[in-house]
């Protein structure tokens, strides 16, 4: 009874009942990660920390404001006036939006357990303070970086969920050119912070997927 008075409710507005659950599920998804980057940046003492510019890049940082800009506006609109930029939106297969839903909570599981296992020694700077230290278990015994990957998953399976091709190549730009420009700042500092042991954590675990270890590889003969 209630998918069909939600449905007849909206119908005034020209949009399917399909179009609507999936746009109430990006806003759980997307809530649901802010609430949860709220709270552990308010634990680790980040809420209100001002990014170091001078060490990311003033062109890095303003590359993703610029970005910043669009993403915002088309989040928005999804949101709250989806009927009035329709040129935003594209087709997508349905079994594509449900996968973005999957996506998207996974995503959202990752970068929480990336939350919980750093615990104090979260930062949102790319600068390392001197009580951190390096974190190789969780998430982090897979890849180096899976809070990265999660983020480029996560706005992945916004633009898979929303249909909405502006939020889509904004966010995964900002998030590539995190992954891209800030990420090889971040690991020079890794290593002049810790050294070989840092050396040594990243010739064993890849950056953005896990690698094949030597002492599972099997000859062929080819």
């Amino acid at each position: 009874m209630f998918p069909m008075i939600t449905a007849a409710v909206f119908s005034e507005y020209g949009m399917k009942a399909e179009d609507l659950l999936f746009r109430i599920l990006f806003i759980i998804i997307f809530s649901l990660l802010s609430v949860i980057r709220f709270y552990f940046k308010g634990k680790s003492k980040q809420l209100f920390r001002v990014k170091q510019v001078k060490l990311e890049g003033l062109r890095l940082v303003i590359f993703r404001w610029i970005l910043g800009i669009p993403l915002l506006g088309a989040t928005a609109f999804y949101c709250f006036f989806p009927e009035i930029f329709p040129f935003l939106f594209i087709d997508i297969p349905l079994f594509l939006r449900i996968t973005g839903v999957a996506l998207g909570l996974f995503s959202v599981f990752i970068i929480t357990w990336c939350h919980i296992v750093l615990g104090a020694n979260f930062s949102i700077s790319i600068d390392i303070p001197s009580e951190h230290h390096l974190i190789t278990c969780g998430p982090y015994s897979f890849i180096r970086h899976p809070m990265y990957v999660s983020y480029f998953l996560l706005f992945t399976s916004g633009f898979f969920i929303s249909e909405n091709w502006l939020l889509g190549v904004s966010g995964v730009c900002i998030i590539l050119s995190l992954m891209t420009g800030r990420l090889k700042k971040e690991e020079e500092k890794l290593i002049e912070t810790y050294g070989d042991k840092y050396s040594a954590y990243r010739k064993e675990i890849g950056k953005f997927l896990p690698k094949q270890k030597k002492s599972h590889r099997k000859y062929t003969g080819m």
